[in-house]
Formats: C-alpha cells, sequence, structure tokens
C-alpha cells in the first residue's frame, strides 16, 4: 500500500531538510542494482541488496555525527522509526524516511533513494514529487538489459531539468560474458543516451566496492580503475562541482537588494480565453470543467500565467507556478493530466471527451 498524498506541512518540513548541498536522486527500475550502489558511495550497509521491490518509502540520506532515522508522515509530522521493526507498514505509515548518518560523501551532498521506478506499489504521481527536490540524478541501468525503453521513457519524462549533470551508471557490468559483449553494450548505451547525461560509466559494482581506500588512484591498470570506480568518482565529482542546488539559487535571488532605481514591470504573458488576473481557487475550478481533448500546453500555460498571484497559496515561490497545482489541492490529478499531455494528446484527436475530475 503506498502513502497518501503530501499535505503542505509535509512539503513545508521537506524544505527545511534542504542545506547549501546538491541533492542526488539515486533511481532506476528495481533490481538494477542500486542499493549496492547506494552502499559501495555511503560506504556502509545502509540499504539491503538482492531483494525485488523494497516496502519502504523514499529514503533521504544526510550527513550526521550521531546516527538517526525518522519517519514524515503525510501531514508533516516526524517522528523516530525502527527500520528493523517487521510489524510496520513503512510505505503506508510514510511519505519519507529520512536518515542521518556519518559518511564521506553525505559531507557533500544529500542522497534521496526511492524505490525503483517500476515498482508496482509506487505512487505514479512520486518521481514530481521527488523532482522538486532533486538537483541531479545517478540512473542504474542492469548491463544485462541496460537502458531498455521503460527506463528511457522514465528517465526523459522525469529530468527536464536535470539531466545536464546526471550520470548513467551501467551496474554488475562484470556479468557479461566477454570484452566484446562489454564493449558493444557500452557503446549501445553511450549513442542511445549519452545526449542526456553528463558521463555514462561502466561499473562492477561489488569488485569496485572491494578495492582498499588505498589503492583507489588512477593507475590504469589498477583494480579501482579496471572496475569504473575511477571512472564514477570522476563524473561524481564532476556533477557535484558544476550543479547548484536548488534552494541556495533561490535564496540568493531572495536576499539580492531590490535596486532603488526606476522599476520596471516584468513582462507577462497576455491570457487566451481567460480574461485577465483571475483567482487562484477559479483556475483550478476552471481546468476541473475543460476537456482534456480540448486542451493543450499553451492553453494552460496561458491560464496559469493570468493567475492572480496574491491568491496563491503561501508556501508558493516564484520559481514555478505549476508546482503549486498539485494532486493535493482541490482532488485535482494536475500532474496526471501534464504527463498525459506530454506523452498522449494525439489519443485525444477522435474527440473523446475526458474531463480533469474523472
Amino acid at each position: 500500500m503506498s502513502a497518501p498524498a503530501a499535505s503542505n506541512v509535509a512539503h513545508d518540513v521537506i524544505d527545511t531538510w534542504r542545506s547549501d548541498k546538491p541533492v542526488v536522486g539515486l533511481m532506476g527500475e528495481f533490481s538494477a542494482g542500486k542499493s549496492t550502489l547506494l552502499n559501495f558511495m555511503l560506504q556502509a550497509e545502509a540499504a539491503p541488496t538482492k531483494v525485488t521491490a523494497t516496502p519502504m518509502p523514499p529514503t533521504w540520506f544526510t550527513f550526521s555525527d550521531d546516527a538517526y532515522t525518522v519517519g514524515l508522515t503525510a501531514d508533516g509530522v516526524e517522528e523516530p522509526v525502527d527500520l528493523s521493526r517487521d510489524d510496520i507498514d513503512f510505505r503506508a505509515s510514510y511519505l519519507m524516511i529520512r536518515k542521518g548518518m556519518p559518511s564521506d560523501v553525505l559531507k557533500t551532498c544529500d542522497i534521496i533513494d526511492p524505490p525503483g521506478i517500476s515498482d508496482p506499489e509506487l505512487r505514479k504521481d512520486a518521481l514530481r514529487f521527488l523532482a522538486r527536490y532533486i538537483d541531479f540524478v545517478v540512473w542504474c541501468t542492469g548491463a544485462s538489459q541496460a537502458w531498455r525503453q521503460t527506463e528511457n521513457a522514465a528517465y526523459r519524462k522525469f529530468a527536464q531539468t536535470t539531466k545536464a549533470n546526471s550520470i548513467l551508471v551501467i551496474t554488475r557490468f562484470d556479468k557479461l560474458r566477454s570484452q566484446k559483449d562489454r564493449d558493444k553494450v557500452l557503446k549501445r548505451v553511450r549513442t542511445e543516451a549519452g545526449a542526456f547525461f553528463l558521463d555514462v560509466v561502466a561499473l562492477k559494482t561489488t569488485k569496485a566496492a572491494a578495492v582498499s581506500l588505498e589503492n583507489r588512484n588512477d593507475d590504469e591498470t589498477g583494480d579501482w580503475v579496471t572496475t569504473g570506480g575511477y571512472g564514477f568518482e570522476k563524473a561524481f565529482a564532476k556533477a557535484l562541482s558544476e550543479t547548484k542546488p536548488k534552494r541556495v539559487k533561490n535564496e540568493k535571488k531572495a536576499a539580492a537588494p531590490k535596486p532603488q532605481s526606476k522599476k520596471k514591470k516584468p513582462a507577462q504573458k497576455t491570457p487566451v480565453n481567460t480574461g485577465s488576473s483571475v483567482d487562484f481557487a477559479e483556475a483550478i475550478e476552471k481546468l476541473k470543467t475543460i476537456p482534456a481533448n480540448c486542451l493543450d500546453c499553451s492553453e494552460i500555460d496561458h491560464l496559469i500565467a493570468s493567475i492572480d498571484c496574491e491568491s496563491l497559496p503561501k508556501r508558493t515561490d516564484n520559481q514555478s507556478l505549476r508546482a503549486i497545482i498539485r494532486t493535493d489541492v482541490n482532488g485535482l490529478e494536475f500532474d496526471r493530466l501534464l504527463s498525459q499531455i506530454e506523452r498522449e494528446v494525439s489519443a485525444f484527436e477522435h474527440g473523446n471527451s475526458f474531463r480533469l475530475d474523472s
């Protein structure tokens, strides 16, 4: 059973978790070696391996000298949890788990580890929910079926704002039988997916994790290089150095002094068929009554642009008006609509009516 939708209070709590460090999303389909890679990055057994689908909600890892684990409920309550208990349905009880632990990598970034994208119990809007907090992605794809079409579709939908610094990791690379097979897979994946990532890295995850710290160097014949550990370490360091955390960027904008010179009004889009300025609630109701086959992205953009900013919920920033129209607002499944329009608008060209509140 999946967790209920997040309340505004829960979003506010998660916002306080952000710091001046980038937040990395460790993603991929389940059984793609994601947990093994997480343990490799943290240098600790933080996640169980050799399982197909974890019953856990997304887990947010952050640095702490003293280890702790708390669960965040959908209504915004944080409470200590014991993950070793087997009498609790953690996914149904908590929106997210937050784990503090001592780890060198967590001194430079936070890591969010959600369930695999093909997990049947994963909320359909989970990726959009997490996208608000993730700065870039480390995407795991298993070498035996590397970069499947389902992965391609899920990643390209999710990572519109994160792909510039994201990394694609081909895990379990040592499971391929020959060097010829390894070269073939790496070439194909780089051809098909290279444009969407900062780097594509082939990693023999378990063998790389076994390399001692003193032997982790750039010796071309050494285990650190041949297992892919060096390539991953280098790509990850570059991604971190080129990433500006979303919250830091927003805080700098908010802290910047306003110019004392003559103020210019910001340019605004001209609404189409929506009148002039409209109330937020009025805009929501309008979206709920328009058949989806009559709607296109430009019409949505015009309607959003016409919303009176004074009527927006208090938690809204100026980064994106789309972010405030969520599945927990007046029952409108706006995220589902956006996904539909992006991928399936052609399905409505025969005039089949579909109401947003259906």
